[in-house]
């Protein structure tokens, strides 16, 4: 999992601006650098509810960036979803 988030966090660092995520209907579309930046909010505020390494966290959104961004905020923190 690690060398997927370096591998992310590599390409939203040389395409910021290129898509990411197309949301399952397609009508909105987030960028690498805008992905990150939530992901990393998301991290932020689990690392602030002392959710870390090799805690579970359970999350529910509908389809769509905010849970793909919630997901990898927990996969920073070294959790688990």
């Amino acid at each position: 999992m690690v060398q997927f988030l370096e591998n992310l966090l590599i390409t939203a660092k040389e395409y910021p601006d290129r898509t990411a995520v197309v949301d399952h209907d397609g009508n909105r579309t987030t960028t690498y650098r805008e992905l990150v930046e939530k992901a990393c909010r998301d991290n932020a505020w689990l690392r602030s509810k002392q959710i870390g390494r090799e805690q579970v966290a359970a999350l529910y959104f509908p389809k769509g960036v905010e849970y793909i961004a919630a997901r990898l905020g927990i996969i920073m923190s070294g959790g688990r979803s």
